[in-house]
């Protein structure tokens, strides 16, 4: 409808989910004054007056439904947009980095899954990848951008992660299960919020500074040349075969120098930042947040962080104002699910180097901003592979939190997490909570825990699991000076104690000034 007098956002389209049990935003532009009305299966349920411009009308909130039919119509029915196979269930929206955007066709499952990934009820919307105002113009985004019901067809392009977390919110609920990817691999938080919560935050300003300082002597010419040149070598097919085998399979001892070399080359025709780039601050919170801003949902699932290595100690203030930024654009207290990051050690040519500091800042997270929560993969990660194949644990870890803290359901959704720790005599007593039916040890010892004393490891010790405690057992622990317990406080390491749930305990240090007229913290 080239020439309609109105037009409606792009989100809104054929088989898409809406939002059950809260108002349900529609929103799009219109050439003139007009009244628009809405019907759900012939009947009106909304109207508004639209302004030259921008227009916006609210649906009440409905139950779980089926097989809708969405119309819009100007006024005397003169023009209308019609969308078929509509629902109302449950929608979240799947943000984040390369992990969230990791598609399901690269899982470790895929050959097991996809072919029987057959459920109508199941539909995914991504987020056109749009990062500069007018590529859309420019590039082919047919492949995005419209909702696809789960079938095995489509769901080789569905993330991943949200594939396992649709899955399982179906199996929970039985109603219909909308996700809405919007993430972007190699991003830094700062791309998805607005530059505002930036500026307006002291220990935060430092990324428009930063930016500030590598583009004020660009020559846009050169900079739209060179960023046009890399756009064509993303697109070049032995890049691409390149990523796509990447993303499959880690690279065996012998190829990986090799993959290493191609990445690093073909890196190096990338541009690092600037008006054009994803990672601009704010850039993609206007690019791709903001087309979404406001369709309505429950939540929100988020898998992000690799990226803020370099600044981890800043990342609980820089993810703590993201989610301002999106509470705000959508004008709803949306709950916040997401992943800790996974243990890894260095993937073609990324080293990590402050994983166990941005793990501390997300548990922070967790623990200061209300209605978000955390899962643990800690038992889930690879060494070197900076994007895991096994995503199920991922997605069904969410799934279960958002049973337990959004769904209100009384099940046990958390990983086990230190409470207090004890020193009697030459033992460690480490309380834990969450621990359910009892804490479970998977394997013949407890991997990653380590215990210092002024910096130095003290070995060797003995591991008991009892049902909500490990009790550490070393010679002379009373008489050390000071006492630092660590579990998996390194940026690759195992956890291999468990939770009845399944659930992997989080990485934690713990210091201990003790002494022999010490008995506690």
């Amino acid at each position: 409808m080239d020439n309609s007098s109105f037009t409606v956002a792009k989100i809104f389209g054929d088989h898409m989910v809406l939002q059950r049990n809260k108002p349900i935003k529609l929103w799009g532009t219109s050439q003139k004054v007009q009244t628009l009305r809405v019907s759900i299966n012939n009947q009106v349920v909304a109207s508004c007056q639209a302004p030259v411009g921008p227009w916006r009308v609210t649906l009440p909130a409905m139950e779980a439904s089926r097989n809708l039919t969405l119309q819009i119509c100007a006024e005397n029915e003169a023009e209308s947009l019609s969308f078929q196979d509509v629902a109302v269930g449950e929608v979240w929206i799947a943000g984040g980095q390369s992990n969230m955007e990791f598609p399901l066709k690269y899982d470790a499952e895929a050959c097991r899954v996809i072919p029987q990934a057959n459920n109508p009820e199941i539909c995914f919307y991504d987020c056109p990848k749009i990062k500069f105002e007018g590529q859309d113009q420019e590039d082919d985004f047919s492949q995005a951008g419209f909702w696809r019901p789960l079938n095995p067809t489509n769901a080789p392009h569905y993330s991943a992660v949200g594939f396992y977390f649709a899955s399982k919110i179906y199996e929970q609920t039985q109603v219909p299960v909308g996700i809405v990817g919007c993430n972007w691999g190699g991003t830094t938080a700062s791309a998805w919020l607005d530059e505002g919560f930036l500026a307006a935050d002291e220990r935060l300003s430092i990324y428009l500074q930063e930016y500030q300082a590598a583009t004020q002597s660009v020559e846009m010419d050169q900079y739209i040349a060179a960023e046009e040149r890399s756009r064509k070598v993303l697109k070049q097919p032995v890049v691409v075969k390149l990523i796509s085998s990447i993303m499959k399979k880690t690279p065996g001892p012998l190829l990986y120098p090799l993959y290493t070399a191609l990445l690093t080359s073909s890196a190096k025709s990338m541009l690092s930042i600037g008006p054009r780039s994803e990672n601009r601050p704010g850039g993609l919170y206007h690019t791709m947040v903001q087309k979404i801003a406001g369709f309505s949902a429950r939540g929100v699932i988020w898998y992000q962080g690799e990226s803020d290595d370099l600044k981890a100690e800043r990342y609980g203030r820089l993810f703590s104002a993201v989610i301002r930024c999106w509470r705000e654009a959508w004008e709803d207290d949306l709950p916040f699910l997401f992943v800790q990051l996974a243990p890894f050690e260095k993937w073609m040519g990324v080293l990590a180097v402050n994983y166990p500091i941005l793990r501390e800042q997300q548990e922070w997270v967790s623990k200061t901003v209300p209605g978000a929560y955390m899962i643990s993969i800690m038992d889930a990660g690879s060494r070197l592979d900076i994007h895991p194949k096994n995503k199920r644990p991922v997605g069904e870890r969410l799934a279960r939190l958002a049973v337990g803290k959004v769904f209100g359901e009384e099940i046990l959704c958390e990983a086990p997490e230190v409470l207090d720790i004890r020193l009697e005599d030459d033992s460690l007593v480490i309380l834990f909570s969450h621990v359910g039916e009892g804490l479970q040890l998977k394997g013949p010892q407890l991997k990653s825990l380590e215990i210092l004393t002024q910096g130095k490891a003290i070995m060797p010790f003995k591991v008991k699991v009892t049902q909500d405690s490990l009790v550490i057992q070393a010679a002379n622990l009373s008489s050390a000076r000071e006492l630092e317990v660590r579990l998996a406080y390194q940026n690759y390491a195992e956890v291999n104690l468990y939770n009845s749930a399944g659930m992997p305990a989080k990485p934690f240090r713990w210091t201990i000034p003790a002494g022999p007229q010490e008995k506690s913290i």
